[in-house]
């Protein structure tokens, strides 16, 4: 029985859960979609309401850059708060494994 408790808690230890690691991954993401933005790849979004690309329709690098812009603002507005959230519920949840062991 205390070798499955050991178990449980050592999941929530490892690394890729950890708090650190999900914040981190927020800060990174965020950060991505900033330098993007202030890089420009905003006005390369307009591909979404059927708006070809300034350079005409066969500019491949304009669609990719609104498709990755879109892909960071999107991260940012629906990971990152995810991310943000599962931390402090992580600390709550080792706290509790921890007590109940």
């Amino acid at each position: 029985m205390e070798n499955e408790e050991k178990k449980r808690i050592r999941l929530f230890w490892h690394p890729f859960l950890s708090p650190a690691w999900l914040v981190s991954r927020a800060v990174i993401l965020i950060i991505f979609f900033i330098v993007l933005h202030l890089l420009g790849f905003r006005e390369e979004v307009s591909f979404l309401s059927g708006t070809p690309p300034e350079g005409g329709v066969h500019d491949y690098a304009a669609i990719i850059k609104g498709v990755v812009y879109a892909l960071s603002y999107f991260s940012a507005w629906v990971l990152v708060p995810i991310l943000l959230i599962a931390a402090p519920i992580s600390i709550g949840l080792k706290a509790f494994l921890l007590k109940k062991g």
